[in-house]
């Protein structure tokens, strides 16, 4: 404020003193010297500062009234007690099991086995199982099997083995004949075969595939029938893996004696492959070779290519291929086939190609399936025909080259329960023939079903079904091709368990009373019952 006081004065005083020196002299000139310095008048300001009021506001005290509500009630509350551990006792096992039943056209069965009990690394047991008929309208129709086993099994952390022997004797006689022109004594229509045989294996029980897998083998048999008739085959190899190769190699090497004749007849095989796998497929790629010795020999190679595929959210593996095989055949395995053949030639089957497909999976948790469908070229495939000689028995004929055949097979299993489960199998067959006019005894379809049920942990029941079209068959007698009948085999068992160590069993097999002709003039039995014990101590 000063200032502007100051600066007022100033002015005045200047303006009186300018009027002062016009009045004495108007034109004089005034030059006033001096440097411009502006100043700028200091503002107003309001120096005002805002206040914040705040008035006490008094909360009244807050007041309520709890309720409370009451139960009337004359339950009493007890305290829990605690749950007691049940006993987990082992369940008592027992080392003998014996089952024995009787029946018409005079059968009998007896089944016994003994093993050791419990033990982490030791299995040690022996089996006897018998099955005999002996009385039947047809003349000559007896027969019966007796079968020995002795085993021991080992194991331990690295590898399992395994040694079994074995003694098996079947008795049938030649009873496809004509009853009404032919009379033939039980002595001379009998046939007897006798196998001894020994079992060998040694498994590795680890599971890494950065180490070495293998499962070698050693079997061994010697056979005799009634007619001076011997074979002894000896079999031994390996089937080896490390990581994604696979290797196998084998011998089989088999020699016979008939009518003073001494046959050879030996297999090499040599067998490796490679699996590569690439998310859910895996590729198998590898070569099957063999080599034939003895009375024949050659060589034969086929390719070995498999691709599956596991499509985990439908539970399915879908798998497709291409490879072959040689088929050894024996005097041992035609005989459990066809037990009425005589003397017959020992040659090998070859498969020289076998293309297939197909799918397994389950549905659900309870159901299981397999589709497989395969078509064969062949060659060397063995048939039974009858013997020109003596028509009671069969020989055998190995078709050509060029034959091929088509097979469908299809499987499925319900287990809906512990009680009950369900089963059934169907096969389709289709033959190309080469040299010969049909395939003789090969059936073009066969039904296999089933089901067992358990009631209460006391009854057991069982069925089974069989079921099988018309087959084709030779007989000379009548100068040409003949068919022998399909039909329906339906068999029913009913098991009581009186208690832990006794049961009551009866059989009732073929119900339908399907006496079926599996080869020409050899029809089965009929309907059969049988009634039987069974024993664990």
């Amino acid at each position: 404020m000063k200032n502007i006081h100051k600066n007022i004065c100033l002015v005045a005083i200047s303006l009186l003193g300018h009027s002062a020196f016009a009045q004495k002299n108007v034109s004089e000139q005034v030059n006033v010297v001096r440097s411009y310095k502006p100043i700028l008048a200091e503002a107003l300001r309001i120096n005002t500062n805002p206040e914040i009021k705040t008035d006490m506001v008094q909360i009244a005290p807050l007041t309520y009234q709890t309720l409370i509500f009451g139960l009337d009630s004359l339950t009493k509350t007890s305290p829990i007690a605690a749950e007691k551990m049940k006993s987990e006792s082992i369940t008592k096992i027992y080392p003998v099991y014996l089952r024995m039943a009787g029946g018409n056209y005079a059968s009998s069965l007896v089944d016994l086995y003994w093993n050791n009990l419990r033990s982490k690394d030791l299995q040690t047991g022996f089996a006897y199982n018998h099955r005999a008929a002996s009385n039947s309208d047809v003349a000559n129709m007896q027969n019966s099997t007796n079968d020995l086993s002795t085993w021991v099994k080992k194991m331990n952390t690295s590898n399992t083995l395994t040694a079994a022997l074995n003694y098996n004797r079947a008795v049938n006689h030649f009873y496809g004949y004509d009853h009404s022109i032919f009379d033939y004594n039980k002595d001379t229509t009998r046939q007897q075969y006798e196998v001894i045989s020994l079992q060998t294996s040694l498994v590795s029980n680890i599971q890494n595939t950065a180490k070495l897998k293998y499962d070698v083998f050693f079997n061994a048999y010697s056979l005799n029938d009634a007619y001076t008739v011997k074979e002894n085959r000896m079999i031994t190899g390996g089937n080896f893996s490390y990581d994604v190769y696979d290797f196998k190699v084998g011998l089989d090497a088999s020699q016979s004696e008939s009518n003073a004749i001494t046959s050879k007849n030996n297999l090499i095989e040599f067998s490796p492959s490679v699996s590569l796998k690439e998310g859910n497929g895996t590729l198998t790629i590898g070569l099957i070779s063999f080599i034939e010795s003895g009375n024949q020999s050659s060589f034969h190679a086929y390719p070995n290519v498999k691709y599956s595929y596991d499509w985990k959210p439908a539970s399915l593996i879908a798998y497709a291929g291409i490879n072959g095989m040689m088929h050894k055949n024996a005097l041992n395995n035609f005989s459990i086939e066809n037990p009425f053949i005589g003397n017959v030639a020992i040659e090998n089957s070859n498969e020289k190609l076998n293309l297939y497909v197909g799918a397994r999976g389950s549905i659900g948790t309870k159901t299981a399936y397999l589709l497989n469908a395969n078509l064969k070229q062949t060659e060397n495939d063995a048939y039974f025909v009858v013997d020109n000689s003596d028509m009671r028995k069969y020989n055998i004929i190995y078709d050509g080259k060029n034959a091929s055949s088509f097979h469908l097979s299809a499987e499925i299993t319900h287990q809906s329960n512990s009680k009950l489960r369900l089963f059934g199998k169907l096969g389709i067959h289709s033959y190309q023939t080469d040299t010969i006019r049909e395939a003789y005894h090969k059936p073009t379809y066969e039904i296999n079903a089933g089901a067992t049920y358990a009631i209460a942990d006391k009854f057991r029941l069982q069925m089974d079904l069989l079921s099988f079209s018309s087959m084709k068959t030779t007989d000379y007698r009548l100068g040409g091709i003949q068919s022998i009948a399909g039909g329906t085999d339906l068999n029913l068992a009913i098991d009581y368990k009186y208690s832990k160590i006794i049961s009551v069993f009866t059989q009732f097999n073929n119900i339908l009373n399907y006496q079926r002709a599996r080869y020409l003039y050899y029809n089965s039995y009929g309907f059969q019952a049988m009634l039987g014990l069974s024993f664990n101590f």
